[in-house]
């Protein structure tokens, strides 16, 4: 286990940097203006397309909205609601904004953490303690903050 441990955590820090790293690339297009006309699913695939292989894009979920300052824009964390089947129900937000407006942009994805025969040595706990979902995987969130750029 505790070699697991020190393998798991880079593991895990690596993938979220790649998370941090699409939602920044897939966020500059609404920053400079190219993502005028782009609906929530494209914009979606974009930061999934910019994700490395492996990613299973359907745990992937973005939300974006605007505001006119910072002071007004809604950081409030997001918890993923679920019905009884484990679907998750939450309707998000894609406001992109115009010129100047504060955006904030959000890539959830959750990682699936596999325990395998080793959940039953840790009292059967899914996704050894790592998990932060009722399934067992782990919710990472790409941030991304911003005033759009004046564009035309």
């Amino acid at each position: 286990m505790v070699e697991f441990a020190l393998v798991a955590t880079p593991f895990l820090a690596l993938v979220l940097a790649s998370l941090q790293t699409a939602t920044v690339r897939s966020a500059r297009l609404i920053e400079t203006g190219h993502a005028t006309g782009m609906t929530a699913s494209s914009f979606a695939a974009n930061i999934c397309g910019n994700l490395p292989v492996g990613f299973d894009c359907t745990k992937l979920y973005v939300d974006v909205q605007s505001a006119g300052s910072f002071s007004s824009l809604n950081t409030t964390p997001i918890t993923l609601t679920r019905d009884s089947g484990g679907t998750v129900t939450n309707s998000f937000s894609y406001r992109t904004g115009s010129q100047g407006s504060v955006v904030i942009v959000r890539a959830m994805y959750e990682w699936p953490i596999f325990a395998g025969g080793l959940s039953q040595f840790l009292g059967g706990v899914p996704g050894f303690g790592l998990a932060n979902q009722p399934d067992g995987g782990y919710l990472m969130i790409g941030t991304v903050v911003m005033r759009n750029e004046p564009y035309s």
